[in-house]
């Protein structure tokens, strides 16, 4: 399958014999499949900003992350692939906004998605200094919660905006049946494998590792919690 940009404003995937890589009938599926996730996620997302925004008592510190995933969320529903704009060009049956559109999009589902996982982290991290205290009574203070939102869109920002995609160390390519655009994952050019190599490092494999260890240790602290628990609650009733 290859690409082939049609005209300025518009693109679309090509098979080897000039043919589009899903019917019509399968575009306008995908696009009411989509419309049936991104209407709800943009729904509820908005809502959880709106009412943190209208209600103080909610404003705190471990709800501006979950503010800030939202506020992510909300952005990747809106724009990327799975989204509002995949929804309109599903429903076309080709990428509408041309080769500049798509280096938008791409960077922009990009940006909202790695820093939404990236927020993960810190509300993971939180969650096992409250329950497990390995700094003994430190708390997650504002100050906290505003340094690892700062960090997450920081880090996104770094790894999806210029210098590397836009000064030909990786590039963003129409993908899947080619009404979205991404990070080209399927490029064998070494600049471009090696920056997706960094990228999968940096923006998934930390993140996801500092979540795993954050939840293991979680895991294991409330375990123990319970197995000593029990043992107490056996040994009372021994001695009754």
């Amino acid at each position: 399958m290859h690409r082939s940009f049609v005209t300025p404003n518009s693109s679309i995937f090509l098979g080897p014999h000039g043919e589009p890589p899903v019917s019509h009938a399968g575009f306008i599926l995908l696009s009411v499949v989509m419309a049936l996730f991104t209407g709800p996620a943009i729904v509820l997302n908005a809502t959880v900003i709106i009412v943190s925004l209208m209600h103080k008592q909610l404003r705190q510190p471990l709800n501006y992350a979950l503010v800030n995933t939202a506020v992510a969320d909300l952005g990747t529903a809106m724009t990327g692939g799975g989204g509002f704009l995949s929804v309109v060009n599903n429903a076309q049956g080709y990428f509408s906004l041309g080769r500049t559109g798509c280096v938008m999009e791409g960077f922009a589902v990009s940006l909202y998605g790695i820093a939404s996982l990236c927020t993960v982290a810190p509300i993971a991290v939180e969650r096992m200094f409250a329950i497990c205290k390995p700094l003994g009574k430190m708390t997650f203070q504002k100050k906290h919660a505003i340094g690892g939102i700062a960090l997450s869109w920081l880090s996104s920002l770094t790894w999806n905006a210029p210098p590397p995609p836009f000064l030909g160390w990786g590039r963003y390519e129409l993908e899947g049946v080619g009404s979205s655009c991404a990070p080209d994952w399927h490029s064998r050019v070494s600049r471009n494998v090696s920056y997706i190599l960094l990228y999968f490092a940096v923006c998934f494999a930390l993140p996801f590792g500092i979540i795993l260890t954050s939840y293991t240790k979680l895991m294991w602290t409330l375990h123990s919690v319970g197995f000593h628990t029990t043992g107490l609650d056996n040994a009372k009733k021994t001695a009754n």
